[in-house]
């Protein structure tokens, strides 16, 4: 049986009238807008056409009767200050329900399941209202003593969390889950299957605690970056794997609690690529019987972090005679075997101290750090012992890994780079300087060459991945340049190359100086604006601050680049971990102007932003071309390009392919999309 709801002509009114009137296995069509409170108490199918709407309820479908398949229906506005889950949009509460190809939109909860076995929940769109501060915010999906769910190729965007409890033998697959607190968060469930995931801009990826048997295969876990956020982590987890992931950009990659609780079930952890993360590894406490090798640990700012008072003497590094690769090992493989002759056997004292002490962490690349890391190793009462010793270290990345799209370049190693400008001294100063005016580093005879940038042919690989192959192009002082070119093309690796990062060939000078990581002479010089700014575990004004006073700047710049780009008062004193878009875009812009550098790199500087916003960054920054600065711009809005550059410099896979005046590039623009 067949029967449909609309508001007029259809055979019922209501689809809770439908729901009780109709016998078991008929099927519903729901057209255009409609009421939700439907309790469905028998088997049937909700199917929905013409942009079918359910808004209204307490909740929108309530579902008792096993094998209920809901489809193609919208669920709109289910908000409700109870965060019990007992008003979501679809409450499940029946085994072998199917939930596929809806779309929820501004719900407090979306799907919340109980006793719901053998649930399937397929190619769903659910964004939540974790972005509005106002509004109480549910979670996505939660199930509870759901075993057997199957969650496939749902979009997951703004939840506060996927939540999975006492449900084993879970299938989460093919899923995107972007910009929430947990990604995945599952307790207590059982032989739980993680696979071909994306877990991108996430407090915390996805976190396991209390199980076994789980699998966590084939995902990218890319930019989770709470302030103590990760990409994904074991706690109490045991007999379990992780593998042929993604860790690209994270805070801390991968976080190893109590893993495994027990030592006669083992956890592995190989053929993953951890690549610019912040750390790649967490352990905490004593881990054993965990066998890691087979991955690849690539510019990583820490490989290994051994925090909560143990140690990773326990932890297995090779298998089958073959460990890990390593991006800083330095060793020799005489017989071409392609493993290290000597052992991996890293000393970092500063490393030491950071596990003791992770705020020090900003400091790693910067003078203090260099200069801790001396003092330490000559010494000899204070040398470290070796965090980890990987006695068949790989001299390439494993062949599974080697075709892996190339990780972006690391925001917080670029801003990094950024602060470790000034010697040590300027620290020190930094109490005792607060009535002196406010001034740049920049070294005068520098500043004063009329080019700017002069790149010829510039290479830069990281590993057997391209990052650019030949960059060509040349700035002059006072100019204002847009890179334009698709994600992925090479424009946030050429800036990386001016920053310092060492390039693989062509000639790159800045400021008439080859910039290295070594000569502070051009990032003296240089205001970086990276895309996305890393959470540091501080305040908007104490970040800004801190920047101030590494650029041998009065306190009161942090005043003056704050004000310049619209933070006030109530802004200064947020967490940078828990800024908005558009906030974290203006505070990357105003750290870039601090010391009033005459070069600003400005990656995607009105990205998040609305509109007003948008155009107040706009006039900022023409405001600095009129002051003469040079500016180096990323967008992909043409708006802002047009408004800010002068000329445009096209960027296509790692290759610049043209160069035209603003005007010539516009108007072949719109020309291409008419």
């Amino acid at each position: 049986m067949i029967v449909s709801v609309c508001a007029a002509g259809c055979t019922y009114a209501s689809l809770a009238t439908a729901v009780k009137s109709v016998p078991p296995g008929s099927t519903i069509v729901v057209r255009g807008p409609n009421r939700g409170g439907a309790v469905v108490d028998r088997r049937i199918t909700i199917s929905g056409e013409d942009g079918a709407t359910l808004s209204q309820g307490t909740a929108g479908i309530v579902v008792r009767a096993a094998g209920t398949v809901i489809e193609a229906l919208r669920f709109a506005g289910y908000t409700s200050p109870d965060l019990s889950d007992k008003e979501s949009a679809v409450v499940i509460l029946a085994p072998g329900v199917t939930v596929r190809e809806c779309v929820f939109e501004r719900n407090t909860f979306a799907i919340a399941a109980r006793g719901a076995r053998n649930l399937t929940l397929d190619g769903n769109v659910i964004e939540g209202l974790a972005n509005v501060p106002s509004a109480p915010s549910g979670d996505a999906i939660r199930l509870w003593s759901s075993p057997n769910a199957k969650i496939l190729s749902n979009t997951i965007t703004n939840g506060r969390d996927v939540l999975i409890s006492y449900s084993a033998g879970v299938l989460f697959s093919g899923n995107s889950v972007a910009s929430s607190r947990y990604g995945l968060h599952d307790m207590f469930s059982d032989a739980m299957r993680v696979e071909r995931n994306v877990f991108n801009g996430n407090e915390i990826g996805a976190n396991f605690m209390y199980a076994r048997g789980v699998r966590v295969e084939g995902n990218t876990f890319e930019r989770n970056h709470g302030a103590m956020g990760y990409g994904a982590a074991f706690e109490d987890v045991d007999a379990s794997s992780v593998g042929g992931n993604r860790f690209l950009e994270n805070h801390v990659a991968f976080n190893a609690v109590d893993s495994p609780a027990d030592p006669a079930a083992p956890d592995r952890i190989g053929a993953n690529l951890f690549a610019h993360n912040g750390s790649a590894l967490q352990l905490q406490s004593n881990p054993h019987a965990l066998a890691i090798a087979g991955n690849a640990f690539v510019d990583n700012l820490e490989d290994v972090g051994v925090s909560g008072g143990g140690t990773a003497a326990d932890v297995t590094w090779s298998a089958g005679g073959r460990g890990n690769y390593w991006s800083a090992y330095a060793g020799y493989d005489r017989n071409g075997d392609g493993i290290g002759d000597v052992a991996y056997a890293p000393i970092a004292p500063f490393d030491s101290l950071t596990d003791t002490h992770p705020e020090l962490a900003l400091f790693r690349y910067s003078p203090a750090g260099a200069a801790f890391e001396f003092a330490a190793r000559a010494l000899p009462a204070s040398a470290s012992q070796p965090k980890l010793i990987d006695r068949a270290p790989l001299m390439h990345i494993p062949a599974q890994l080697a075709g892996s799209s190339r990780p972006s370049p690391s925001p917080l190693a670029a801003l990094l780079a950024m602060l470790s400008i000034v010697p040590l001294e300027a620290l020190r100063r930094s109490r005792r300087i607060r009535g002196k005016r406010a001034r740049a580093i920049a070294a005068p005879a520098a500043a004063a060459n009329p080019t700017v940038v002069d790149a010829i042919g510039v290479r830069k690989t990281y590993s057997q991945n391209a990052g650019i192959e030949d960059v060509t192009l040349r700035v002059k002082r006072g100019e204002s340049v847009a890179l334009w070119g698709p994600n992925g093309a090479g424009k946030t690796t050429f800036f990386r190359c001016i920053l310092g990062e060492k390039t693989d060939g062509g000639t790159l000078l800045v400021f008439g100086t080859v910039p290295t990581p070594r000569d502070r002479t051009a990032r003296a010089l240089i205001g970086y604006a990276p895309q996305y700014l890393p959470d540091v575990d501080c305040t908007v004004y104490e970040l800004a601050q801190l920047v101030a006073a590494l650029r041998g700047c009065d306190f009161s710049e942090a005043d003056r680049v704050l004000a310049a780009v619209g933070i006030g008062t109530q802004g200064r004193l947020q967490q940078t971990s828990r800024l908005s878009g558009g906030m974290r875009q203006r505070l990357s812009v105003a750290l870039a102007l601090v010391g009033d550098p005459p070069l600003l790199l400005l990656d995607e500087p009105t990205s998040g932003l609305d509109r007003s916003s948008r155009e107040a960054i706009v006039v900022l920054l023409n405001a600095q071309r009129r002051r003469g600065k040079t500016l180096l711009i990323t967008s992909h809005l043409l708006e802002d390009v047009c408004a800010l550059a002068d000329r445009v410099v096209t960027i296509e896979s790692g290759r610049t392919a043209g160069e035209s005046s603003t005007s010539e590039f516009a108007a072949a623009y719109l020309r291409n999309i008419s």
